[in-house]
This record gives C-alpha cells, structure tokens and sequence, in this order.
C-alpha cells in the first residue's frame, strides 16, 4: 500500500497564512494603493477638466489658437457631447441641471473659466477651476494652458495667479473675464467673476 503525502495539507495552510499576509498589506496600504477619499473625491473633477482641455484644444486648432468665450460653446459647436463633463460631481446645489430643450448656458457649468486665454499663452496660465466649495474647502483642481491639470490648496496663489494673468494680458492689449457661475457679486480682489 502506498504511502500518503501531507504536502496538500500543508500547502493548504501556507497559502491561508500568505492570503491573510497579503490582506493586511492591502488593509494597511489602503490609501497608497487606492488613494486616500478625498483623492477619489477629486480625481473625476480633474477627469472633466482634462477633457475640456481637450475640446478647447480642438476648439484652438480651427479658431487661431484663441480659446472660446465660454465654456458652453464647447458644447453648442459638437467640441464635447457629453454635458455632464461640465459639472463636477461634487458641484453646489445652485448648477442648474441641463436638458437638451434649454439652451446650455454657464449656469449649466461648475466650473469657472478665463475668458480670453489663448492656447499660446504661457503655460503657467489658468484657464479653469472648481468652485472653492466643492471639495470642502481643501482646495481646487486648476486647469492649466497646456492641459495639465493640479490640485492646488492655497486659494491665495489662484486669485494673485489670475490677476497677475489679467495683467499680462492687457498690457498686450487683451481682456480677460472670469466666468463663475452662479456669481454676480464681484469676488474679492477686484477680479470681475462675470
């Protein structure tokens, strides 16, 4: 009679010990591999504005390298279909909620936009940001000339980074307007939001 082999039992038991091992690494590295809640409350705000970057970049191509107006043109002229990337998903009650019977405006968007940025503009240049208050106050995400999109927690540098813009462009004999949406208070700082 042959003899048996415990090599399946214990097999068995190594494989329990290094799934357990391996579910505590997850458990104990779960924001670095996952990232943190914030990260993920963030990350489908940067997501939208990473794709206006690129519809305003199409827009540029057949328009001088001038950006649009307003965001919504970027709808209205077929540069992105989807209306729900102009609204973060952590937006304020007040952005009025869009069907295609009305005609899309900037209340229809939750983010606020530099009007008259020119894709050949430098690249420190903002061109769109969240409203302060969708991510609790811990920051926004800024949407830069060239794309690329960050998060920035001091609310300070984008005012002073806006101005110094609005400076730079009328010594070259431009205007630049923030569009915010819902605002028609002017902001502090002086800046014109509409």
């Amino acid at each position: 009679m042959a003899e048996r082999s415990d090599s399946g039992g214990i097999a068995l038991v190594v494989f329990v010990m290094l799934a357990a091992l391996g579910g505590f690494y997850v458990y104990a590295n779960k924001d670095n591999i996952f990232g943190t809640p914030r990260h993920r409350r963030r990350t489908p705000c940067a997501s939208n504005l990473k794709q206006i970057a690129y519809a305003l970049h199409l827009y540029s191509a057949d328009h001088d390298e001038a950006f649009p107006e307003s965001l919504p043109v970027l709808y209205e002229e077929d540069y992105l279909v989807d209306h729900k990337v102009f609204i973060c998903p952590r937006a304020r009650d007040e952005v009025v909620p869009f069907t295609p019977a009305d005609p899309f405006t900037e209340d229809n968007v939750s983010y606020c936009y530099a009007s008259g940025v020119h894709a050949t503009d430098p690249p420190d240049h903002v061109v769109a940001f969240e409203e302060e208050w969708n991510h609790d106050q811990d920051g926004v995400n800024v949407l830069f000339v060239f794309g690329n999109v960050d998060w920035r927690t001091d609310l300070t540098w984008l005012h002073d980074q806006l101005e110094k813009q609005k400076l730079a462009m009328a010594a070259q004999g431009r205007t630049m307007r923030v569009l915010r949406p819902g605002w028609s208070d002017p902001p502090p700082d002086g800046l014109s939001w509409r």
